[in-house]
């Protein structure tokens, strides 16, 4: 007689070996950013002999370069704002991945996002005998923010490149399923003049020799030739004819 079947146990859970998660499981927020996982495979003996380390090795050099950018950025926020240290601040920031043309002036201090994770810096790009005032924010993680040439940005002004979905069910559980973030490019065409307190919203491009008004919120498109302001801003009147 053929003995009874009895089932076995079931068959053990395979993880992933890159990220130590089961096959089809959604991603744990505490364990999303690269430090977080390089720690996770550490604890639990899930880092290969070889490929491994470098990975690692390679991890560490990005995170000291990036760094290393922070500390120029401290460095630069220290210069005073004469003309005469133009190319040296010029110079510092070209050293750590800012695109600037010939005459610009970028006054300090200037406020970029931080981010060891993501690239935050070197999405910036600034034209030809462009004027940048002091105290300016440059959200420019993960996306690029391009000025042209000959423009003029005013204090305090902010540009914000990132924004995320509207989180209003799961408001109390917010994590990176939940509240989706997105990031698009700004745009500034050759000579526009931003006022001081200006925000530039994600996306937004604006057209060559309009005028943004000192407090407005750009949240679209701005065409050429115009007066934009108010928040949001909306067209004022045209200052060159079509």
């Amino acid at each position: 007689m053929r003995p009874a079947y009895r089932p076995g146990p079931p068959p053990a859970a395979v993880t992933c070996a890159r990220t130590g998660r089961l096959p089809g499981s959604a991603p744990e927020p505490w364990r999303d950013t690269l430090a977080q996982r390089l720690i996770f495979r550490i604890v639990f003996n899930q880092m290969p002999s070889i490929g491994g380390y470098i990975w690692a090795i390679e991890l560490s050099v990005l995170y000291l370069l990036r760094l290393y950018s922070y500390f120029i950025l401290i460095v630069y926020n220290r210069i005073p704002n004469f003309y005469g240290l133009n190319g040296a601040r010029r110079a510092l920031l070209r050293n750590i991945g800012v695109r600037i043309g010939a005459k610009s002036h970028i006054s300090s201090p200037i406020i970029f996002e931080q981010s060891l994770n993501d690239e935050a810096i070197r999405g910036l790009t600034i034209g030809y005998q462009t004027f940048i005032n002091s105290d300016v924010r440059f959200a420019c993680r993960n996306a690029r923010i391009e000025i042209g040439n000959r423009c003029m940005v005013g204090s305090r002004v902010s540009f914000e490149t990132s924004t995320h979905d509207l989180v209003i069910d799961a408001f109390h559980d917010r994590t990176s399923i939940t509240r989706q973030t997105f990031h698009k490019d700004i745009i500034v065409h050759d000579g526009v003049w931003i006022g001081a307190g200006a925000i530039i919203l994600c996306g937004v491009t604006i057209g060559e020799q309009s005028i943004v008004a000192a407090g407005s919120v750009v949240t679209k498109d701005v065409e050429a030739g115009v007066l934009v302001g108010g928040v949001p801003a909306k067209t004022i009147r045209r200052l060159v004819p079509n």
